[in-house]
């Protein structure tokens, strides 16, 4: 019973660090063999409920996105994870600790996570060989970008206050469309200053 006991408050104290709450949706994005299972099992022991995958079409409270240094585009993996994540949610990007293989350096996040539109407001051990860095998207946040974005995809007009009719989804649709078009004026601006480089 003693041991039980522990490992039950060995799963709060992780889940707790991570701010998982009893009730909470957690989708679990980059899930390879190489995850950290005590870290998986603690979010989903507090959360009261299995981790939802990437294929979950509704509303989830929090991200939970494994990443490694080989997996690809950071920012389109965060404007990605942004599309189910509810008002007021959070992204925990996980990535290899340092000396790990597939480590992230911290720069490219701190690059990245802006450029999604996301703010990093902590980093914490997660398990022997992982790091989680908590990323937000600022709250009822609505910028015109966000609105030109939406006409352009097609979706409902917003209201005054910058309200997609189409629900929150339609907005994130928007948002996420004004990430990736910021992240393509930064890329050109790079190649632009690659080539006045080379003349």
């Amino acid at each position: 019973m003693g041991a039980i006991a522990g490992q039950a408050q060995d799963q709060q104290s992780l889940a707790g660090r991570l701010g998982i709450k009893p009730g909470q949706v957690v989708q679990e994005i980059g899930y390879d063999d190489d995850c950290d299972k005590q870290v998986r099992e603690a979010i989903a022991s507090v959360a009261g409920a299995e981790l939802v995958d990437e294929d979950y079409k509704d509303i989830v409270d929090v991200v939970l996105l494994w990443w490694r240094d080989e997996d690809g585009d950071l920012v389109d993996a965060l404007v990605d994870a942004l599309t189910q994540l509810a008002d007021g949610g959070y992204i925990w990007l996980l990535t290899p600790k340092s000396g790990r293989a597939g480590h992230v350096e911290p720069s490219e996040i701190g690059e990245a996570a802006p450029t999604a539109g996301l703010s990093q407001t902590s980093t914490v051990s997660a398990g022997r060989d992982w790091s989680g860095t908590r990323l937000v998207a600022p709250r009822a946040r609505r910028l015109p970008g966000a609105r030109l974005a939406g006409y352009v995809a097609g979706l409902e007009p917003a209201d005054r206050a910058g309200r997609w009719r189409g629900g929150p989804l339609a907005w994130r649709a928007g948002r996420n469309l004004c990430a990736r078009a910021a992240r393509a004026r930064r890329l050109s601006r790079q190649a632009a200053r690659e080539r006045a480089g080379r003349g």
